[in-house]
């Protein structure tokens, strides 16, 4: 999208579609949209996200507490036996 951003333009029909979602990303979106020459007003919704550290990746995976409490001891024991 960077590259091309008036292929923006042009997902609007899929999503009027109905039969599918469209779904873009890339670190800098919110830079081009004022290279886009027709915005889909109406059919865009912008959601910031950021990056998950170790231990929310493992509870979205669906890791519980007790999971996460093991990995770090065992991440912190090789990083303590590597100095």
């Amino acid at each position: 999208m960077q590259e091309y951003p008036d292929c923006a333009t042009s997902l609007k029909f899929f999503a009027v579609d109905g039969r599918f979602d469209v779904v873009c990303s890339g670190p800098m979106m919110g830079l081009n949209y004022k290279k886009i020459s027709s915005n889909s007003v109406g059919y865009k919704t912008d959601i910031t996200m950021r990056s998950l550290d170790f231990e929310e990746y493992l509870w979205a995976k669906g890791y519980g507490m007790d999971f996460t409490n093991v990995m770090l001891f065992l991440i912190m024991g090789i990083v303590y036996s590597s100095k």
